[in-house]
């Protein structure tokens, strides 16, 4: 999972907090996690000031070794300081929550004992059955 870590340590600390507001005004739009192989996800997406204007992120994320692995940004100020400009740390905080909705939602321990006991009720309801009409 994306870490908040991840994303400060190659963020600097205003940087971020401005990303951090970004995020939470719910500016990040057209969010797309695509899962280039096994381990890499190439996330997209939209990111819009208050004034209106949009801008294009890319990220690459290895889940593998938790680490976000490039990132770049159409807007002026991508590349002017050391690390991640506010609209990749805004896109990137709208990852982490889609990881977290999606990903590890999915990776959640199942009870197979529940579920044994729920087929085993399942067939001996089905041999019940005379096949007359569902009677």
């Amino acid at each position: 999972m994306i870490r908040l870590g991840d994303i400060r340590k190659i963020t600097e600390v205003t940087i971020y907090e401005e990303g951090e507001q970004i995020y939470k005004t719910g500016s990040v739009s057209d969010l797309k996690a695509l899962l280039k192989d096994d381990t890499e996800y190439h996330i997209s997406s939209v990111v819009k000031e208050a004034e209106g204007k949009g801008y294009r992120t890319e990220i690459s994320y290895n889940a593998k070794n938790r680490e976000i692995s490039s990132y770049h940004c159409e807007c002026q100020a991508y590349g002017s300081s050391n690390g991640m400009c506010r609209h990749c740390a805004a896109s990137a905080l709208a990852f982490k929550k889609w990881w977290e909705e999606n990903v590890d939602r999915a990776h959640e321990d199942v009870d197979m004992e529940e579920i044994s006991r729920v087929i085993t009720r399942y067939k001996a309801r089905k041999g019940r059955r005379t096949g007359r009409c569902g009677r």
